[in-house]
């Protein structure tokens, strides 16, 4: 991997992962919005019985959640399906990248043996010391 593309990828892994912490705030924010609204809703919910107003209120307040829920749902199928569409196109990008690591790989090995590679001195000295094992055994 080359100096450039090495702090390009560097650069996206920082990008997605202020981009995660981003969505993990809203989602915390979101959460922390749901359960006063929840807590708000259940005193709501105890005290209808005393008052018609408040009876009324949550049976509109439950018409209201369950629009609101079909309309999620729906969002979060669209969500998805672009979310899986992006990484059924990123899979096939690793895949063609990496098909044409094991090529460019293959082809030095071939040209120029396995003494082609930075380590080959380590790969050497370790197919050394296991030959040197097996015949001490």
């Amino acid at each position: 991997m080359t100096y450039s593309r090495n702090i390009a990828r560097l650069k996206e892994t920082s990008r997605e992962n202020t981009r995660q912490r981003m969505q993990n705030n809203l989602d915390q924010a979101k959460f922390e919005n749901l359960a006063g609204a929840k807590n708000a809703e259940q005193v709501a919910t105890a005290l209808s019985g005393f008052s018609q107003t408040l009876h009324d209120w949550k049976v509109k307040d439950i018409e209201k959640k369950k629009i609101q829920g079909k309309a999620a749902a729906r969002k979060h199928a669209s969500v998805d399906a672009h979310k899986l569409a992006a990484l059924a196109l990123e899979l096939q990008k690793t895949k063609k990248e990496d098909t044409r690591y094991q090529e460019i790989k293959q082809e030095m090995l071939r040209l120029g043996g396995p003494n082609v590679y930075p380590d080959a001195s380590l790969l050497m000295l370790c197919r050394i010391a296991r030959k040197l094992l097996v015949y001490q055994e």
